[in-house]
């Protein structure tokens, strides 16, 4: 509890040392089109990813070595959405 509210204080100093510096504008940065893309991308993946693992474990070809190869397809396959400006 006591560092709960230490870390709540160096926050709230945090903000009020830089409230100068960090102007904000009117905000909606995030294209919310985008972010619903994104999202439903990670669903279909999700869904996928499921449906390797079932197959995998049912025809026992090793479930993990395909989860970790969904994971990295999906790690892979989010990194252009993480390199642009």
């Amino acid at each position: 509890m006591l560092f709960s509210s230490a870390i709540c204080n160096l926050q709230s100093a945090i903000c009020i040392l830089f409230a100068g510096a960090f102007p904000r504008g009117e905000g909606f940065y995030f294209s919310l089109l985008k972010l619903a893309l994104v999202l439903v991308v990670y669903l279909i993946w999700v869904r996928t990813t499921w449906w390797v693992d079932h197959d995998a474990r049912e025809l026992e070809m090793g479930a993990p070595r395909w989860s970790l190869m969904m994971l990295g397809a999906g790690a892979a396959g989010l990194l252009p959405g993480w390199l642009p400006p």
